[in-house]
């Protein structure tokens, strides 16, 4: 009996576990278009950095990624 439920609860959290990092991934993904957008519309890296919560490196990189 105690197997099956240590079975069932490592499952629940084998399937929450990679369930949170699709979200995240489809989150970050969405948050780097946010930024493209920004950057196409002009606004600094500054700027970009506060609405999207990405680092400065990350939006420099965008921004050179776009300029291509």
């Amino acid at each position: 009996m105690y197997h099956k439920i240590w079975d069932h609860n490592a499952l629940r959290k084998g399937f929450f576990k990679e369930f949170a990092e699709d979200i995240n991934a489809k989150i970050e993904d969405r948050t780097r278009e946010i930024a493209k957008n920004l950057i196409k519309l002009g606004d600094s890296d500054e700027k970009i950095v506060a609405a999207t919560g990405l680092s400065l490196e990350d939006v420099v990189v965008l921004r050179s990624q776009l300029e291509m």
